[in-house]
């Protein structure tokens, strides 16, 4: 039977909607929870969480941040695919509100963002334009998208890929983007090299949750809709 441990670590209390979407989550299975302190770096308990999550034997580690808010059907769907690395589309905590998906390393060492095709994929799904957690349904076949570096703001992983690593599991190396790219940033680079397929499921999406308000995507296509990412300007469309 599938079992899952579900597993945050928060510097200091976490949100209420992360709270009240947990509660809802269902799970095929036996499931467990464990929350680290994160005071000691975000990095440091990150790893402190996979080693313990080995401990217990149990199957899928289900990594939240405490500022997250999920759909209830987010962990069944992302089982669903059968895959020891997914995670769910998650938006940046800050203005344009991009998502956390990248694609295509750079002369510098930074990864590319996959602005374009999330873009055409909300256009083609505009149902995952909202504030709060979606679960697209039925689930679109092609949701499933490769990619090169990806967060754990919401990520799925089976306990194979955290064996396959040598511990440090989560590293802070670099700015946001950087090949290292934060702790999040270097742990999907160490299971891709260990030999596992990295993806974001875009049937999901997990809310962020700023100063009270859930961003998603539809922060998302309205700067979008505004940015000259050009020159970094606001450009207001002008009404017809």
């Amino acid at each position: 039977m599938t079992s899952v441990l579900i597993g945050t670590v928060a510097v200091g209390q976490p949100e209420w909607p992360y709270v009240e979407s947990l509660v809802a989550l269902k799970a095929p299975g036996p499931k467990m929870f464990m929350m680290i302190n994160g005071k000691q770096g975000i990095d440091e308990g990150h790893n402190q969480l996979c080693e313990s999550f080995l401990e217990t034997g149990m199957e899928w580690l289900l990594s939240l941040d405490s500022d997250a808010v999920v759909h209830p059907d987010t962990l069944m769907r992302l089982l669903s695919w059968e895959e020891p690395f997914v995670s769910a589309v998650a938006t940046g905590r800050v203005p344009p509100f991009w998502p956390v998906v990248f694609n295509g390393e750079q002369p510098n060492g930074t990864f590319k963002r996959e602005i374009a095709m999330m873009r055409q994929w909300v256009q083609r799904y505009p149902e995952l334009i909202g504030m709060r957690a979606i679960v697209l349904d039925p689930r679109p076949e092609d949701a499933l998208f490769e990619v090169e570096r990806s967060g754990a703001h919401c990520l799925l992983v089976h306990r194979s890929v955290v064996e396959a690593i040598k511990p440090p599991w989560f590293m802070r190396c670099g700015s946001r983007g950087n090949l290292g790219g934060g702790s999040d940033f270097y742990f999907t680079k160490v299971a891709r090299e260990a030999g596992f397929k990295t993806y974001v499921d875009r049937s999901v999406l997990s809310g962020h949750i700023v100063h009270g308000h859930v961003a998603g995507l539809l922060d998302f296509m309205v700067w979008d809709n505004v940015l000259n990412y050009e020159t970094g300007g606001i450009e207001i469309p002008a009404k017809e």
